[in-house]
């Protein structure tokens, strides 16, 4: 029995890290590692650009992803930084107007490309922002929120 390994070699020759699996992460000069059970990237060189400690990582949107710890989620960028902590029950794997909808404790909310939440996590339904209000709802209230976490019953903009 035997068993495969990728390597990345430099130009030189040199041999980096051996992985269990590599992808190549379509539109991004970085690729996707595993070794044993933990994912990371690296970039087109062979070097580190997310530490190889992920259970999983879904493929990047406007260059966010989705990256998963156990049984939470949080979000990394193009450039290997996590943004914010990885402590949701789970997020939406894609951006819109720089926020997307995380859940927590069974309640919606909102986080920036920052890492930063939007107001609370206290909604029952949240929508994806457009023009920069998102229609959200908790129990009978329902009405928009703008990106400052400000309630409104009616559209603003309308």
């Amino acid at each position: 029995m035997f068993e495969i390994k990728y390597a990345v070699v430099t130009e030189n020759g040199k041999k980096k890290t051996l992985y269990d699996e590599i992808y190549k992460e379509h539109g991004y000069k970085m690729f996707k590692v595993r070794i044993g059970d933990k994912w990371g990237f690296i970039d087109d060189e062979g070097k580190i650009v997310t530490e190889v400690k992920y259970d999983e990582i879904k493929d990047f949107h406007s260059g966010y992803a989705v990256v998963r710890i156990g049984n939470k989620y949080g979000v990394i960028s193009k450039k290997g930084k996590q943004v914010g902590k990885v402590k949701y029950d789970s997020v939406v794997p894609f951006f819109q107007e720089n926020v997307t909808i995380v859940e927590l404790g069974g309640k919606k909310g909102y986080i920036t490309t920052k890492g930063k939440k939007i107001g609370k996590i206290e909604y029952d339904s949240a929508n994806m922002f457009y023009g920069g209000y998102a229609e959200v709802s908790k129990g009978k209230k329902k009405g928009y929120i703008d990106k400052k976490g400000k309630f409104y019953s009616d559209r603003p903009d309308k």
